[in-house]
């Protein structure tokens, strides 16, 4: 993280806003694995009163840099005092390149306000409360802990034509971790990008250098 040479004003204001923070509604709904998710949207309605009670706001300027989308995320604070933080994603344009690069863009806004703030909006509740992986549909059948993970590792291989070691190589080099690792609610989102024409290009580029 970077941060202006004096930050003695903005990490009180930081630490009294993050406070007052509150959990981002999940009014996202992702098709594919029936699971809920924040919307930046949900997460800007949880974020902006305690930014603004305390001094501070948020400027997030994504653009497109070679081979990668990369989103700037910058808390800022009245005394001129900031912090920020940078996002990447690998890009590879296609036929829908306007609209892979809008869903690209929201995607890292909303994943680097999420970790910028520290509000929880990317597992999801399941029907006993639980943080974590959704609740089995027939409680008289509970599911193993990794079925969950081995179907979202079928589900991209099926999208990407690529096998699951593959892919989770791809995703430590560009994600600096394992696939599995990605928090449940942002899953879909991978798999609908790999299920594109622009997502199989990246992987595919990227498999054969």
């Amino acid at each position: 993280m970077n941060h202006s040479d004096a930050i003695d004003k903005i990490v009180p204001a930081y630490v009294k806003a993050q406070a007052a923070l509150g959990q981002a509604e999940k009014d996202g709904h992702n098709t594919h694995l029936d699971s809920r998710y924040s919307t930046l949207d949900a997460v800007w309605s949880v974020a902006k009163p305690a930014l603004a009670a305390n001094g501070l706001a948020v400027i997030q300027t994504p653009t497109i840099a070679g081979a990668e989308v990369v989103c700037v995320s910058r808390i800022m604070h009245t005394s001129g005092q900031w912090m920020e933080q940078t996002m990447s994603l690998p890009w590879a344009p296609g036929r829908n390149a306007l609209q892979q690069a809008g869903a690209a863009m929201t995607y890292c806004k909303r994943y680097s306000l999420l970790a910028l703030l520290g509000i929880g909006g990317d597992a999801i509740d399941d029907n006993d409360g639980h943080v974590g992986d959704e609740a089995p549909a027939v409680p008289a059948s509970p599911r193993r802990s990794g079925d969950g993970d081995n179907a979202f590792l079928r589900s991209l291989s099926e999208a990407s034509g690529h096998t699951p070691e593959r892919i989770d190589a791809w995703h430590r080099t560009w994600h600096k971790r394992p696939v599995l690792q990605l928090p449940i609610g942002d899953r879909g989102e991978l798999r609908d990008y790999l299920d594109t024409d622009d997502g199989k290009a990246e992987l595919d580029r990227w498999a054969s250098q």
